[in-house]
């Protein structure tokens, strides 16, 4: 049984630790890196294939800091072993210029900045997390289980400029619309493991319900859509449910109407022209996940006209 156990260790320590297309791409690299040159053109170069693989692009920049540290002359990587592979997230900290951080935080590897930082770390659970983290104690990006999170608190101007700098996400707009927003207390709850996305969303849904009492019957104006589309609503919430894991809200229209120049023209059969009641319901709803961005998305909020 001994002999069967560290035989079994022995393969696993042996077995690959990249895919077969990661193999490809390094032997790519290899055979290719001569004609490219630069760093610049090498990770370019990786981009076009990240591509044609079907990965990521904006991991160009991580995949060329993989090959260079485990850069095998005669291109067997498929002998790489988590035995002998160098983990990118082990890698130390580069220092770099907060103008250039996001490079380094958009391929997720270890970077130092002014006052700005990111690096992998292990959680409780056993989860590797990386965080970028502001005067190397403020949480404001993390990507743990495959899931970008940013905080959406920020306490300086300072913070929101570094933000600004290190986003990672900036420049891929498929990344930016799957990043979840969460307060700094949800973010640390993430980090050490005592949360998951699907905890964060409903305690976001309980919270918002238990505490519905300050919201409810205050009248608010608000004006949406533009050209011929422009329209004005008198709006107020007059309950908050939990229905089936998502909030319900519901409204009362006091009143509502097109814009002719700056003035509403109120009508009461609104409901009867399904494009300004669309366009009503649509900026009530985006008027509701400005006004609470702690609980409230688009996907776990519904709007229920009463009247």
């Amino acid at each position: 049984m001994k002999e069967l156990i560290k035989r079994i260790l022995k393969e696993q320590q042996e077995e690959p630790v990249l895919s077969k297309k990661e193999i490809l791409l390094f032997k790519f690299i290899n055979d290719n890196k001569q004609k490219s040159g630069t760093k610049s053109e090498i990770i370019q170069l990786i981009k076009e294939m990240l591509g044609y693989f079907g990965f990521s692009q904006s991991d160009a920049t991580m995949y060329y800091e993989i090959y260079t540290a485990n850069f095998r002359p005669n291109g067997d990587y498929q002998n790489l072993t988590k035995e002998n592979f160098k983990d990118y997230r082990e890698f130390k900290q580069r220092k770099v210029t907060n103008n250039t951080a996001y490079e380094y935080a958009t391929a997720k590897m270890p970077f130092k900045g002014s006052n700005i930082e990111g690096q992998w770390n292990v959680n409780s659970n056993n989860e590797w997390y990386y965080v970028i983290e502001s005067y190397g104690w403020y949480p404001v990006f993390l990507f743990i289980n495959n899931q970008w999170y940013r905080t959406l608190d920020t306490y300086s101007s300072s913070t929101r400029k570094q933000m600004s700098q290190v986003d990672p996400l900036k420049y891929d707009s498929n990344l930016r619309a799957n990043v979840m927003g969460v307060t700094k207390g949800e973010m640390e709850r993430l980090i050490d493991g005592r949360y998951d996305v699907n905890r964060v969303k409903s305690d976001r849904v309980t919270s918002f319900v238990i505490h519905k009492g300050n919201k409810l019957n205050q009248s608010k104006l608000i004006s949406g859509g533009y050209g011929d589309n422009a329209h004005r609503v008198n709006f107020m919430i007059k309950d908050i449910e939990d229905v089936d894991g998502k909030i319900k809200i519901s409204v009362e229209i006091l009143k509502a109407g097109k814009m002719i120049g700056r003035k509403m023209i109120p009508d009461s059969n609104f409901k009867d022209d399904p494009q300004l009641l669309n366009g009503i319901m649509n900026t009530i709803k985006q008027d509701l996940l400005r006004t609470y961005p702690t609980h409230l998305t688009n996907d776990n909020t519904e709007i229920e006209l009463l009247n």
